[in-house]
């Protein structure tokens, strides 16, 4: 238990010392959100990405996002997730929804159907 408190606290320190530097969404931007995600997910190289969506809105001078992602192991368990925030600023993340497929589908495309009822659109980068 030590030890994996000991490997959180390192992986929240990497992400704290390499701050966003960008205004406009770019490639950067999901490859941050990326592995952001797959750090709360707890999602290593064994788990294949099946999904993901990237979401931009512009608010008044803030550009915000949601970067939606799917993983699924060898074992059939599927995560999902969402991360988000400001272009420019880590992006917070969260578990959406654990167990099978379907489900965790189900729950993500809820998630991205609310977001796009805000104002956010699909953005390819």
């Amino acid at each position: 238990m030590k030890a994996q408190a000991k490997e959180l606290l390192k992986v929240a320190k990497s992400i704290i010392a390499e701050p966003m530097t960008f205004d406009e969404p770019t490639t950067e931007t999901t490859r941050w959100a990326e592995r952001t995600l797959k750090s709360a997910l707890r999602v290593d190289s064994s788990w294949k990405k099946v999904y993901e969506l990237f979401l931009t809105v512009r608010e008044g001078s803030s550009n915000k996002f949601h970067y939606f992602a799917i993983y699924l192991n060898r074992q059939g368990e599927a995560v999902g997730g969402n991360a988000f925030g400001r272009i420019g600023y880590n992006p917070k993340a969260i578990e959406v929804a654990r167990g099978d497929y379907p489900s965790v589908t189900a729950d993500i495309q809820s998630k991205v159907r609310v977001k796009m009822a805000k104002g956010y659109a699909i953005t390819e980068v």
